[in-house]
């Protein structure tokens, strides 16, 4: 997932077309079913939006807010500690505990010298 959004926000920072998911896939060496599975991830975390290509049948993929902002605490951010607790219909011991777990790392990576800019990588 990192691999892949820092490879579209390096073709955004340069000033590049675009890649689609066959693109990505393929320069990567990532299997086009899992480039896929990942940029619907990266959608679904308002990561990244659709920009139209040449063709009708595919699109391409681009950072969806300002690169100057996407680090890696942020992704960590909008991938894990988005709300997974909401699928459960009651708070239980376990449930605090893991989110208590989270919050903790989450914080680790905000707060380490890692949690760079994509951009800078």
């Amino acid at each position: 997932t990192f691999l892949l959004m820092h490879a579209i926000v390096k073709k955004f920072q340069t000033g590049e077309k675009p890649n689609t998911s066959a693109e990505l896939s393929h320069e990567l060496g990532i299997p086009i079913r899992l480039v896929r599975d990942i940029i619907y991830d990266l959608m679904e975390a308002s990561l990244l939006v659709e920009a139209a290509t040449d063709s009708l049948k595919e699109n391409a993929y681009l950072p969806a807010f300002d690169i100057n902002q996407i680090s890696v605490g942020l992704l960590y951010e909008r991938l894990e500690m988005s709300g997974d607790d909401r699928i459960m219909a009651e708070q239980s011991k376990h449930l605090k505990i893991f989110a208590g777990i989270q919050q903790s790392l989450y914080d680790a990576i905000m707060n380490s010298p890692a949690n760079k800019l994509l951009k800078d990588l």
